[in-house]
């Protein structure tokens, strides 16, 4: 059983060097540890990212798409009418 005294001691030059590099092997792996979290967590939160950017232009582009697909025919139905008028005749546009 240690006591109280065990602890005032100072520790033997052998010892001490062990414990240092036990530390110092312990804190190289937390930092290597911390690189790879880092790595890792960037790569799943990219993915994410790309995923939710995906549905947000989804959700935005394909309504937009029909929406420019509308104006196109709107534009495409005045010019052919436009063209009708100048040419003379009449046309029905459905």
């Amino acid at each position: 059983m240690l006591s109280g005294t065990d602890f005032a001691r100072p520790l033997h030059p052998d010892a001490a060097r062990s414990l240092a590099a036990r530390a110092f092997r312990l804190l190289r792996l937390a930092l290597i540890g911390v690189i790879v979290l880092a790595v890792v967590l960037s790569f799943w939160l990219s993915s994410v990212f790309v995923l939710l950017q995906g549905l947000a232009v989804a959700l935005i582009g394909v309504p937009a798409l029909a929406a420019l697909r509308v104006l196109l025919d709107a534009a495409l139905t005045v010019i052919a009418e436009l063209h009708d008028e100048k040419a003379g005749g009449t046309r029905s546009v459905s």
